[in-house]
């Protein structure tokens, strides 16, 4: 997965940022495999530290923001909002893949309404 770590005008990201934001992204790429790129974009203003991510995969484009008085605190909080956000998807595609739709249940025949099916037809061609 690409990573980008970048900061807004006077913010400077250094290297121990960058480290713990590789080391936050590898963690969700273990989780979640079909992950194609993350940006993080880092910022102070005033007292408040920001850290804005968007993180891009396969079908799939999840954006999180997260706001406090130190940036690691920031980092970590906005990487455990996008695994959240990854396992109510995951959790959605399993829901929707898993119900059963009554249309196509209706279409479907058994095997033994086929064998049944089969034996009418016998005993129609019996009778003749």
């Amino acid at each position: 997965m690409e990573l980008i770590v970048s900061g807004v005008k006077h913010f400077e990201v250094g290297a121990d940022l960058q480290r713990m934001a590789e080391e936050a992204a590898n963690k969700l790429e273990e989780s979640y495999v079909k992950l194609s790129s993350l940006r993080l974009v880092l910022n102070k203003q005033r007292n408040w530290h920001t850290a804005d991510a968007v993180l891009n995969g396969k079908n799939i484009s999840l954006v999180a923001k997260a706001r406090s008085n130190d940036i690691r605190i920031s980092i970590n909080e906005v990487f455990e909002k996008l695994d959240r956000q990854m396992r109510r998807y995951i959790e959605k595609i399993k829901d929707i893949s898993t119900k059963a739709d009554q249309e196509a249940k209706d279409k479907i025949w058994t095997s033994a309404e086929l064998a049944d099916a089969d034996e009418i037809e016998f005993e129609l061609d019996d009778i003749e």
